[in-house]
């Protein structure tokens, strides 16, 4: 289908871009706002109580899973990648909304949602992507 060096060439502009995509992790993170702590700040909003915890723990978890498994696909296969990891942080969000709503309070509910917001916004920064 491709060629060696055509197949070489991805690989090596996949592995550049995730390289850029840590390394501006890594500044994000150390930026004024520190981003770590918004996320502690709202998880702590959600305030998930001892029977909710290990149900929220595994579907946060998976959020991130999901998230990062699908950015590293659409960058392999190219396109608008803007588009698409918008497109598919918006499905895999509203995933892990419906999977949380049956363990959480409504209350808890709507801060969970600006966890994602604040998660979603902080990853497509931190990529570039926005």
């Amino acid at each position: 289908m491709y060629s060696l060096s055509n197949t070489v060439a991805r690989q090596a502009f996949f592995a550049t871009l995730v390289a850029m995509i840590a390394v501006s992790t890594v500044f994000a993170a150390s930026a004024p706002g520190d981003p770590q702590k918004e996320i502690l700040d709202q998880v702590n909003k959600v305030a998930p109580t001892a029977e909710q915890l290990d149900d929220f723990r595994d579907i946060f978890r998976e959020y991130y899973r999901q998230r990062n498994d699908a950015s590293r696909r659409i960058l392999r296969f190219g396109g608008d990648v803007a588009i698409k990891v918008e497109m598919k942080l918006r499905k895999i969000t509203e995933e892990s909304i419906k999977s949380i709503s049956v363990v959480l309070t409504d209350k808890q509910l709507d801060n969970y949602r600006e966890l994602l917001r604040i998660a979603n916004v902080q990853f497509l920064e931190s990529a570039g992507l926005n």
